[in-house]
């Protein structure tokens, strides 16, 4: 009963106040980098050659999207600390 009341005042905070937790953005933008860092990796991978390309596109790809995506991240996680909108 108390998550769901915590869950749910929450949610509100979100809504109405725009209030994040720590290390929101951090781990939404890593999953974006990581997606479009495999897409495109893959696409530069096939310029390259088929079989080892690929792979190494994705890999490479993947690690740099993910980094960027942790950076800008941080830096969106920054600006919300430094505006006092976290929880």
């Amino acid at each position: 009963m108390y998550s769901l009341r915590l869950n749910e005042f929450k949610t509100f905070l979100k809504d109405e106040f725009s209030f994040t937790t720590e290390k929101h953005y951090a781990g939404i933008y890593m999953a974006y980098g990581m997606v479009f860092g495999s897409g495109i990796g893959v696409s530069f991978g096939t310029a390259i050659s088929s079989a080892l390309g690929i792979s190494l596109g994705m890999s490479l790809g993947t690690g740099i999207g993910m980094l960027f995506g942790m950076l800008y991240g941080a830096q969106k996680d920054a600006e919300a600390k430094r505006l006092g909108r976290v929880v």
